[in-house]
């Protein structure tokens, strides 16, 4: 009996201060946080990756109220469900598998049927685990964890250079983490097999990062007014985490409940890179989190000789042999 005791006053402690926490931030059900302001983006066209839901939905719907032009490219919806989102949302639903480069090319197709430009791309979408396997690959042979998260949102953003160029102010924004921090790149093992291993999810937000800042170098190498800018949304519940290994999950849930932002407060500073004026400020090459500027605790996110490295690596594991690779963006802006 007394280790029943034990385990009950054990639990108790961590949920009563998770509830006084949830209590001083104004609300039980979830905590307080900062509001990207209102913007008007009239004539704006958006792009949000994973948009259909947790942070990316929050943040394609708010921007849509802004009377911006929003489309979302998601996973896992059969006709019926792709209908009732777009009737319900108003958002342009594209489906799109970023673990595929050839699901990548022939959305790129459609949406530049359609579209002219691009003036923000938000690559939100992303995965901690693959299924609880970080050995299970794409079909082009990556590792699931690195392929969604960083080079299918590279090769996403190459093949949209000509439209985010169209634009005159063409912007992009990737959703990171703070566990970035924890990451590192190891050129021999770019695509991190490891079993079970939680640094290919840090690995692959530091990619994201360096990516950012590089592709700002670009940018303003060639003189343009395009930025590129990563964020981090803060601890958040959402459905990132819907293939955690169960085993994790009976902790993992009840922890989140009481310390995790919502969806909504998690999506803000992405909201506000996304939308902040462009006459008003340039943060390009930053890193952002709790709606403002932030520096980075790893020092290789400022290293602009991996940033290069890793950039040509990627390009290769992307292009090589596609006839495609005039689309990045340092052949487009090389031919003016």
């Amino acid at each position: 009996m007394s280790w029943l005791l034990w385990i009950i006053f054990i639990s108790l402690g961590p949920l009563s201060l998770g509830l006084w926490h949830r209590f001083r931030a104004g609300s039980f059900f979830g905590r307080r946080c900062g509001k990207a302001p209102n913007v008007d983006m009239t004539g704006k066209v958006v792009l949000v990756t994973g948009g259909a839901r947790g942070i990316g939905k929050q943040t394609a719907l708010a921007i849509k109220q802004m009377n911006a032009n929003v489309a979302v490219l998601d996973i896992g919806f059969n006709d019926m469900e792709k209908l009732a989102f777009v009737e319900d949302t108003g958002l342009e639903y594209f489906e799109c598998d970023l673990s595929s480069q050839r699901s990548i090319e022939n959305f790129v197709r459609q949406f530049t049927f359609k579209h002219k430009k691009l003036d923000v791309l938000c690559n939100n979408a992303g995965i901690v685990y693959s299924g609880g396997l970080n050995t299970k690959v794409t079909e082009d042979g990556f590792s699931r964890v690195i392929g969604i998260n960083f080079l299918g949102p590279f090769l996403l953003t190459q093949l949209l250079a000509t439209l985010l160029l169209a634009s005159p102010c063409g912007r992009v924004v990737n959703v990171a983490s703070h566990q970035h921090e924890n990451g590192t790149i190891d050129f021999e093992n770019l695509q991190s097999f490891n079993l079970m291993d939680p640094l290919p999810y840090a690995n692959s937000k530091l990619c994201l990062v360096l990516m950012a800042k590089k592709l700002n170098r670009i940018l303003t190498a060639y003189q343009q007014k395009g930025e590129a800018l990563a964020v981090h949304p803060g601890a958040v519940y959402s459905t990132i985490h819907k293939n955690t290994p169960a085993i994790f999950k009976i902790f993992f849930v009840p922890f989140a409940w009481l310390f995790f932002r919502s969806t909504m407060e998690g999506a803000q500073t992405s909201i506000f890179a996304c939308t902040y004026p462009d006459e008003q400020r340039r943060l390009g090459g930053t890193y952002m989190e709790h709606l403002q500027v932030s520096t980075s605790k790893n020092p290789l996110s400022n290293d602009e000789e991996l940033q290069d490295r890793l950039w040509v690596a990627a390009l290769d594991l992307c292009f090589k042999g596609n006839s495609k690779e005039k689309c990045n963006f340092t052949r487009l802006l090389s031919a003016h």
